[in-house]
């Protein structure tokens, strides 16, 4: 293939590239030239992520260090061989930087690839020294690395360097395209004086001189020292600060005011700390040396001395529902910072996911003021004024941790590179507790809600750094669950002046209509996906009376609406899936994949799920068009909802058992196991009759009688009878079945598991036939659980899904799903309904 053909384009700043694209060889260089890059050389890597949690890799790890090992991946090696892979949850753009031991005057860089999700748009580029911002060498754009040209290479005019980065903003998986990996990076020259020693800093040894609690505390506040912290306590908040280092050792909050704070949210050792590194150094609060004075409710660390870059001032005031953090910098001069930041909280999700709801400057940097919630514990509302704050996150689920990072007095390059401005700069953060739940008045005055106080927030786990709701803030984000958060949304009130749970809902509707990625995207296959968008628009729409955002965004709501109708392969008005359905098609005679969000049961076809929702957006696509005077396109939307409902009943209505099928499989055969959601979302939704729903409703509360299922303070079952293998996907994956009746995984996640998932169809449907005494038999029961915090435990604890004795039997540990069922609060007990558009409205 010619190089015109192949189309790629590299230009090289200050002179002439010479480009050259290589076969595979086990010598990227000729002549003497030096791979000063290498490890063996000296030189060290970092990058902005790497891959913990790989199936594939040795020790399950696709570090950066492998990129500079001299190791180059053959045409016959797998996939996974020797290979650097970013973490799955970071988004472009990505990147890796190489210090040299010692300077070295360099020319040519050579890149290898591994496999699919190579580096396609990059830039290579240096620090100079005492810089401030990184200079351009090259950029490349469009290239194609494959299996024939497994590398590129590129020559730039030489420059005297310790350090060359590559930084990457397109790679080349499509059907992943946040990934990135590559085999190999080296960087050739020679090299230039001798090897560089680190520059001297200020530092000394640190002086702990303490004043023991003396002064007034404020009432409700307690203090206690130990030998290693000093403690403040009140009974809505717990905090500690360490002696030994300036920073935070210990921190719980509870919303409720119960003193419920034996849980460190923050994840030790590092906790809250300071720290401050350019490309020469690096410090922390661990290396610092400080002094450190307590009075009353006041902690100061003084004089932090972070080697030759700053020293800083932070002043900790305590009070019983706030913590106001006065931080002082001075930057003597300006420095490129990797990761500096004044105060960096590095917070533990194996404990309970933080949950930031705000604006985004960018993605990834949190605006202020912004909501921190902490699932089952409470939330701060954070605040910052002074050196132009923002918060940046990074999230890790492979380590469980999330960090907000403060960034005060910095600017952000345009290469993801943030300079720290010389100078003196102040910097006042307030922390507050506070709690946002619906209807007060009403929730306040009865106990037994108690569970929503506690739990309403936990739905929304944004995650700023890819600008989308998901099932938790370190967590995939998933399109078919877009609905859900946006109906608990639009019932709630607003989170602080001027920002909604709703603005979080446009937030991932934006980015999803620009093109965002994420599990369940392909239409195709998951056929709740288009209903949930188009859903969740209204929710937005009519929720916010946004008529200039439908405006801009109808054709996008009309594009998912129009899939819809075009997922009807036979004209009878439902939509079909890609997936048969048909049993034993799956591995060895296992069920397919899922048409839907229950993933793992083979849903398929004709989905009764997925098209009880197909009719409910497109009600609402018909009045978001009538809203906008589209009169044609309005009646054609109401017109396939009508062919839904006429078709519906008939279609998944099973007389053997009495109750509407899961689904109806390619080869005509309906598949029914007492879905509880199925045969609750047909009532909420209006797609069987009063009669019908009250005979099918009957069916099912006997049979929840019969099986002896009456736990519903951990959720409810999604099938009442075991699903069989045929109709399970297989695999290994949980909860599936090897006896062909699937009874010895009954029980078992999706396999009939008991979860909060889903179960708010059930109680809402129990609401909209007036069985009012069902209803709330399940809903209280679900409230004690939220109440005692029993629907998640932390990322990784599996507690989303429980065995009916309540053993755990789940993988995320928090599912926002889960909490999805709080909302028949106020569709079904307070009666307001689900909100969706009547037909004809």
């Amino acid at each position: 293939m010619s190089f015109r053909k192949r189309a790629f384009v590299c230009v090289v700043i200050f002179g002439v590239a010479f480009l050259l694209v290589s076969a595979f060889t086990a010598r990227a260089a000729n002549g003497d030239e030096i791979n000063v890059a290498l490890a063996s050389n000296g030189s060290t890597i970092s990058a902005d992520s790497e891959w913990h949690g790989s199936p594939f890799d040795p020790g399950g790890k696709a570090p950066a260090s492998r990129l500079i090992d001299g190791i180059i991946r053959g045409p016959n090696d797998p996939p996974a061989f020797n290979r650097w892979h970013t973490d799955l949850s970071k988004p472009h753009p990505h990147w890796v930087w190489i210090h040299f031991p010692r300077y070295a005057r360099i020319d040519k860089m050579t890149l290898w690839r591994a496999d699919i999700g190579a580096p396609v748009d990059f830039i290579g580029e240096y620090l100079p020294r005492n810089g401030e911002a990184c200079r351009q060498l090259f950029k490349c754009r469009n290239v194609n690395l494959d299996s024939a040209h497994p590398s590129i290479s590129v020559r730039f005019p030489p420059v005297v360097s310790d350090n060359f980065r590559l930084f990457i903003t397109r790679s080349s998986n499509k059907q992943f395209p946040n990934y990135c990996q590559a085999s190999e990076l080296q960087v050739f020259g020679e090299w230039v004086g001798k090897p560089i020693t680190p520059a001297p800093t200020t530092s000394v040894q640190p002086v702990r001189s303490i004043s023991l609690l003396k002064g007034g505390m404020p009432k409700g506040v307690t203090g206690t020292i130990t030998k290693t912290e000093i403690f403040f306590a009140s009974p809505w908040l717990k905090v500690a600060f360490p002696l030994d280092r300036p920073g935070i050792s210990f921190f719980d909050v509870d919303e409720s005011g119960n003193g419920n704070l034996d849980r460190n949210l923050l994840k030790s050792p590092s906790g809250a700390d300071m720290v401050a590194n350019s490309w020469s150094e690096k410090h922390s609060s661990a290396d610092s040396s400080f002094r450190l004075v307590q009075k009353g409710s006041v902690v100061q660390y003084l004089d932090v001395s972070l080697g030759n870059l700053e020293k800083d001032d932070l002043t900790f005031t305590i009070e019983p529902k706030s913590i106001r953090i006065v931080i002082v910098r001075q930057v003597p001069n300006g420095y490129l910072a990797l990761n500096s930041s004044p105060l960096r909280m590095l917070f533990n999700a194996a404990v309970t996911p933080p949950g930031p709801m705000g604006k985004l400057k960018a993605l990834g940097v949190l605006e202020f003021p912004f909501l921190l919630h902490f699932p089952d514990h409470g939330s701060l509302l954070i605040n910052a004024h002074g050196g132009n704050p923002f918060m940046r996150f990074t999230g890790d689920r492979n380590a469980r941790e999330e960090e907000f990072a403060l960034q005060t007095a910095s600017r952000d390059n345009t290469d993801a590179t943030v300079s720290e401005e010389k100078g003196d700069h102040t910097t006042t953060l307030d922390l507050e507790i506070d709690n946002v739940y619906p209807d007060k008045t009403i929730v306040d005055s009865n106990p037994d809600f108690a569970g929503l106080k506690r739990g309403w927030l936990n739905i929304f786990q944004f995650r700023p750094d890819v600008g989308i709701l998901s099932n938790n803030s370190i967590s995939d984000n998933c399109l078919f669950c877009m609905y859900e958060y946006a109906d608990q949304a639009y019932f709630t009130p607003q989170l602080f002046p001027h920002f909604t749970a709703l603005d979080m809902v446009r937030t991932s509707l934006d980015r999803y209509f620009a093109g965002a990625q994420g599990y369940g995207g392909d239409d195709k296959v998951f056929m709740d996906t288009d209903p949930a968008l188009v859903i969740s628009s209204w929710d937005y729409a009519d929720g916010q009376h946004d008529i200039g955002w439908l405006r801009k965004h109808i054709k996008d709501v009309e594009k998912y609406a129009n899939r819809i109708i075009a997922a009807d392969a036979d004209g009878d008005g439902l939509s079909e899936s890609t997936r048969s359905g048909i049993s034993g098609t799956g591995i060895d005679g296992a069920g397919q994949w899922s048409s839907n969000w229950w993933d793992v049961i083979s849903f398929g076809w004709k989905d009764a799920y997925a098209n009880a929702l197909d009719y409910r957006a497109f009600l609402s696509a018909a009045d978001l068009e009538r809203r906008l005077g589209r009169t044609s396109q309005e009646k054609m939307y109401d017109h396939r909802a009508q062919m839904i409902k006429d078709v519906y009943y008939k279609t998944f209505y099973d007389p053997a058992t009495g109750v509407l099928a899961g689904w109806r499989s390619e080869d005509g055969k309906l598949h029914d196991y007492y879905f509880t959601f199925v045969n609750g979302i047909a009532i909420d939704y209006g797609l069987v009759t009063p009669k019908e729903g009250n005979a099918i409703m009957d069916r099912m509360q006997a049979k929840m009688r019969e099986v002896g299922y009456d736990n519903f303070r951990i959720g409810m079952p999604g099938n009442l009878i075991p699903i069989t293998r045929k109709d399970y996907a297989g695999g290994g994956v949980l909860g599936q079945p090897h006896k062909d009746n699937g009874s010895d995984s009954f029980q078992d996640y999706e396999n009939g598991g008991a979860t909060g998932s889903f179960a708010y169809f059930y109680i809402q449907a129990l609401y909209a036939l007036n069985r009012r005494a069902e209803a709330n038999h399940i809903l209280f029961q679900m409230l004690q659980g939220y109440k005692d915090g029993v629907f998640q435990n932390g990322v990784g604890s599996g507690v989303d899904w429980k065995r009916w004795d309540g053993t755990p039997c789940g993988y995320e540990g928090l599912l926002t799903d889960t909490y999805y069922a709080q909302t028949a609060f106020i569709t079904g007990y307070l009666r307001k309904g689900v909100p969706m558009p009547k037909p004809g409205e």
